[in-house]
């Protein structure tokens, strides 16, 4: 499978507005942002396997529908309702996929999209669109160096994004990503709240975010890769509209790597740099467990204007079917990539089981513990990076 255009987010709501509306994509992309259950996912990577075997042309596709269990610390337990189509333009592209989800969590977040990605052109372009609108409860533990007990936040509103991307190459891709979003942000309780200039609070936020993107890949597979390297550096302007008339710049640097291990083992790494501007709401801000998809702290816990992460994962496959990991991961927060504070640590094992014979995509279940000695369970489809 050919890539995507694919943009990290580093708040909780646009991480839960990227998951919903990315929820429709999942069995074509494989991100790895949810969760599914045997019984329905076996089926539905099949299915997903066939479309691809498939005559070529719109009318050809195949339909899937499937309810998706979600487990994340920001966010808690929920499932995710998603179903669409795919299909495949020519020869030479990757399976594309028009189709829609909608989600509930444990915490009362909830919310419903819409996506579409298109791959043509011999597998020279891809568009991706999404059309979310979603309310997420989650927390936030301080800004910065001003730290606090969690305070409770509710957001809520509609998010939009549009993406293009064209392969110079079959490893250089280049491409521009527009993101739109009206938000509201609310304390969720009662109780005197530590931060009363929070950018945002109790009113209507809205904003469009647009930068270049470029990738470079040479990994053996998408899904599954056992070796090569992935690279993307996106660099985002942000305008403020209205009552929230702001400007500021996003970039997001990211490195993978792979290698073979044995027979049936593989590490990976994995690098991550952000940076973003003092103007930048906190939502656009760096943040671990978001921005760098570190597991065993929930995102909002630590923000901060610059992150440095870094990750390896050893695995490996016990059978067709059944496969282990072993992870850990450091990362650090801090007003700029010079001043960083001390970094967090996290690690655990997971376990991971392969949803088809013919299509490497696995059903994940991590658990992790932190450097204050929290655990955390993750379960999600594919793999973390």
């Amino acid at each position: 499978m050919k890539r995507i255009l694919t943009t990290d987010f580093s708040s909780t709501y646009l991480r839960f507005a990227r998951t919903l509306a990315l929820a429709s994509l999942i069995f074509a992309s494989a991100a790895a942002t949810a969760v599914a259950e045997d019984e329905v996912t076996t089926l539905m990577a099949d299915t997903v396997e066939q479309a691809e075997e498939a005559k070529i042309g719109f009318g050809n596709g195949s339909i899937i529908v499937a309810p998706i269990p979600l487990k994340n610390p920001a966010l808690g337990d929920g499932l995710i309702v998603t179903g669409g189509y795919l299909f495949q333009f020519d020869d030479g592209s990757d399976t594309s996929f028009i189709g829609g989800a909608a989600l509930r969590t444990s915490n009362g977040s909830m919310g419903t999209g819409v996506a579409a990605n298109l791959n043509f052109g011999e597998g020279r372009w891809s568009v991706l669109s999404m059309f979310g609108k979603a309310r997420a409860n989650y927390s936030i533990y301080g800004i910065g160096k001003l730290r606090f007990p969690p305070v409770p936040l509710s957001q809520e509103g509609t998010f939009s994004r549009l993406g293009i991307g064209y392969g110079i190459s079959d490893t250089f891709t280049l491409g521009v990503d527009a993101q739109y979003l009206d938000t509201t942000i609310r304390a969720n309780g009662s109780g005197t709240f530590p931060l009363p200039n929070l950018p945002g609070l109790g009113i209507g936020v809205r904003q469009i975010v647009v930068g270049p993107t470029i990738e470079f890949d040479t990994r053996d597979d998408t899904i599954y890769p056992s070796q090569g390297f992935y690279g993307s550096l996106n660099i985002q302007r942000g305008f403020g509209l209205g009552n929230f008339d702001n400007r500021f710049t996003r970039g997001i640097a990211v490195a993978k790597g792979y290698v073979p291990v044995g027979e049936r083992g593989v590490l990976a790494v994995a690098a991550t740099a952000c940076k973003a501007s003092r103007a930048a709401p906190f939502f656009n801000m760096c943040s671990i467990g978001a921005s760098d998809k570190l597991r065993g702290y929930a995102a909002g816990q630590y923000i901060d204007n610059a992150l440095l992460s870094a990750q390896a994962e050893f695995r490996l496959r016990l059978s067709k079917r059944l496969g282990v990991v072993a992870f850990a991961g450091a990362s650090a927060v801090g007003s700029d990539l010079s001043d960083l504070g001390s970094p967090v640590y996290a690690g655990g094992a997971g376990i991971r089981f392969r949803l088809s014979k013919d299509y490497p995509l696995d059903f994940s279940i991590d658990q992790t513990i932190n450097g204050d000695g929290e655990s955390s369970t993750y379960v999600y489809i594919g793999q973390s990076f």
